[in-house]
C-alpha cells in the first residue's frame, strides 16, 4: 500500500474504498463493511480473486456436527451448478446480506479494451480468466496457475461511511427465515431441556471471562476444579532435532530403548530452541515459578494425535514431557467439534449470484441452456469474449508462455 499511486494503472489499493467496522444490521450483529469516501454509482468498490471449489469439498461425512463446512457461508454459488466461488480479497467477507436496499452487486472483472489489443494485462487483471467461462466445471476447480476475479460494484451512489450491502439472493433469504423458525419452534425448546447446551459457554469467552486466568490448574488441579469440557490446553513446541533428521523406524527403536531405560518418560525442554512455531493438544502436569521473571512455567505432556494437517517439522512420533513452558506459550482452546458453529442445526447457505452471472458450461447437463436475461453480462460476453475470441486469445497466451520459456533456456 505504501507504493501506491493513482495515477498508476497496474496497483490497486484494496482498501482505499472501504474499511471494516461493527455492522448496522440488527441481524448479523457482528462486523461489516463501511465506505471510506463518497462513490458513485458504478463505481468499482473492490476485486477480489476467487477459489473455485465443487460444492462436494464442503461436505461433512460426520453425522455428530453439521454436515457443511462453516465455509459455505462465505462462498458464491447458483443451486443449479457444483461451482462455489470463495473470495479472498481483503475484508469482502465481511460484507453483509439486505435484500430490501443493498447497495452494491457483484460483477465478472473484465479486461480493458486497450490490453486486449496489446496482448498484456494490467498486473490486477492478469489473474481472471475468461477462458474458464467455456469449461464444466470439473476442470474450473483443477485449473492450476488460471483463476478468476469479481468486481463489487456500487448500484448507486453511497454515502462515505455507510455500511456496503449485497442481496444474497432469494435462496438465501428463504434458507434464513426457515432457519430462524426451526431454531425457536425445534431447536431453543430442545437446548432448554439439555443442561449441557445452556451451560456451553466458548474458549475465547471463558477464557475473557476467567478470573483465574493468571495460571493454569494441573491435571490434579482440575480433577477438584474442572474446566468446561468443550475446552483443553494446546502448546507451542518446536519439533526436537533426532525426529526431524531420522526416518521414524530409527526414532521409534530410538525411544523404545530409552523409554525402558527411563521408566517410560521422555523429557525435553522449551528452552531448547528459541522458535516454537508449532502447536498441539498438551496437558499441564506440573507448574512452577521461573527464577528468570514472572511468569509462570509448566512441565506438560504432549500428545502425538496423528493428523494429516500437521506440517512435517511439526510431527512427532509418540508422547512426550515437555518442561520450561511459559505461561504465554499454552492457549486454552475449543475441543475438536464442540464449538456452536458446528452443531447440526446451525446455518449454512452460500451467497446467491446474480441471475445470469453462472455460465451454462457450469450448469448441471438437464439444466443447460437457461441462462437468465435479468443480467446483462451474456451480451457484454457475447461482444467482447466471444468462443473463437477467447480461444485465440488463451492460445496466445500460452505460446507466448511457451516461446518465453524457450527463449529463458536457450539462454542458458
Amino acid at each position: 500500500l505504501s507504493r501506491y499511486d493513482e495515477s498508476d494503472n497496474s496497483v490497486v489499493c484494496l482498501d482505499k474504498n472501504m474499511r471494516v467496522g461493527r455492522t448496522s444490521s440488527e441481524e448479523a450483529k457482528g462486523l461489516g463493511v463501511f465506505a471510506k469516501r463518497n462513490m458513485k454509482k458504478d463505481t468499482i468498490i473492490t476485486s477480489t480473486p476467487l477459489v473455485p471449489l465443487h460444492r462436494s469439498e464442503l461436505d461433512v461425512d460426520d453425522p455428530d456436527v453439521n454436515q457443511h463446512q462453516l465455509m459455505l457461508n462465505y462462498v458464491f454459488g447458483h443451486p443449479d451448478s457444483d461451482l462455489l466461488l470463495l473470495p479472498i480479497g481483503p475484508m469482502v467477507n465481511f460484507i453483509n446480506h439486505n435484500n430490501e436496499k443493498p447497495n452494491a452487486v457483484v460483477r465478472w472483472h473484465t479486461v480493458k479494451e486497450q490490453h486486449q489489443q496489446q496482448g498484456a494485462l494490467e498486473r490486477r487483471q492478469e489473474y481472471h480468466h475468461p477462458e474458464l467461462f467455456l469449461v464444466p466445471v470439473d476442470t474450473v476447480v483443477k485449473a492450476h496457475g488460471r483463476g478468476l476475479m469479481m468486481d463489487i460494484i456500487a448500484l448507486r451512489d453511497i454515502g462515505k461511511d455507510e455500511e456496503i450491502f449485497l442481496d444474497y439472493g432469494p435462496d438465501w433469504q428463504k434458507a434464513w427465515e426457515e432457519h430462524k423458525n426451526n431454531f425457536e419452534r425445534f431447536v431453543k425448546p430442545q437446548m432448554l431441556m439439555n443442561p449441557d447446551d445452556l451451560n456451553y459457554i466458548s474458549a475465547a469467552r471463558y477464557v475473557a471471562n476467567s478470573k483465574d486466568d493468571a495460571v493454569y490448574r494441573t491435571d490434579f488441579e482440575q480433577g477438584l476444579d474442572p474446566y468446561p469440557e468443550n475446552v483443553k490446553f494446546y502448546c507451542f513446541y518446536q519439533q526436537h532435532e533426532d525426529e526431524f533428521q531420522k526416518e521414524d523406524s530409527e526414532v521409534e527403536d530410538a525411544y523404545r530403548k530409552e523409554l525402558t531405560a527411563s521408566r517410560g518418560f521422555r523429557h525435553f525442554s522449551f528452552n531448547d530452541h528459541p522458535d516454537h512455531p508449532c502447536m498441539r493438544p498438551c496437558a499441564i502436569v506440573e507448574r512452577y515459578q521461573s527464577d528468570e521473571d514472572d511468569e509462570p512455567r509448566y512441565s506438560v505432556e504432549m500428545f502425538k494425535q496423528d493428523n494429516k494437517h500437521v506440517m512435517y517439522y511439526c510431527s512427532i512420533s509418540m508422547d512426550y514431557f515437555y518442561k520450561d513452558v511459559p505461561h504465554s506459550d499454552i492457549r486454552l482452546l475449543d475441543r475438536e467439534y464442540t464449538t456452536d458453529v458446528l452443531m447440526p442445526h446451525a446455518f449454512r447457505h452460500e451467497i446467491g449470484v446474480p441471475n445470469g452471472f453462472y455460465p451454462d458450461t457450469w450448469m448441471r447437463k438437464k439444466l443447460r441452456n437457461r441462462w437468465s436475461s435479468d443480467f446483462d453480462y451474456r451480451d457484454d460476453f457475447k461482444k467482447k469474449l466471444a468462443r473463437k475470441e477467447v480461444i485465440a486469445e488463451y492460445l496466445a497466451m500460452v505460446n507466448a508462455e511457451r516461446a518465453y520459456s524457450t527463449d529463458e533456456s536457450a539462454d542458458e
